[in-house]
């Protein structure tokens, strides 16, 4: 984008006004043959384009995607109590008996923290969900990966 700021200050109206059409057209927009406007909104609208196509053709980073799937994923969810309840549940494999294994204590809040990051989970937290859906009648996998907590 600083290229475009570099380029259009020495330039004339009928030269700004060339390089406007190679972005309409590029934009599969019809060209312009008369500027009726002032040089310097000719000046923002060549800028203007050129900003869209730079965001366009900008490549993501890694933490964007990770905060996309986090927002997505909390949206899923809608709170810290559904997200844990649905990790406690859930049932990663089976031991050499048979037994249902689920996730860690640890594993469950990383992975909550991962995707509430301005939450106050902790493992007591966690606990008590897993307290509270034995109470209420839900069975959790008993057989679960010892962790040490930090």
């Amino acid at each position: 984008m600083d290229k475009v700021y570099e380029l259009t200050g020495d330039l004339a109206v009928e030269q700004l006004l060339e390089l406007y059409n190679v972005v309409r057209v590029r934009r599969r927009l019809r060209p312009l043959e008369v500027w009726h406007g002032t040089r310097e909104r000719l000046v923002f609208k060549i800028e203007k384009y050129e900003r869209k196509r730079w965001k366009a053709t900008h490549p993501r980073k890694e933490y964007m995607r990770k905060q996309a799937a986090a927002e997505r994923q909390r949206v899923k969810y809608r709170g810290v109590g559904k997200f844990v309840k649905g990790l406690l549940a859930e049932v990663i494999g089976h031991d050499e008996e048979g037994h249902p294994l689920g996730h860690s204590y640890m594993e469950i809040l990383k992975k909550t923290k991962a995707v509430f990051p301005e939450s106050a989970v902790d493992k007591k937290h966690v606990t008590w969900y897993c307290n509270k859906m034995r109470e209420m009648g839900e069975q959790p996998p008993v057989y679960r990966e010892r962790s040490k907590w930090k």
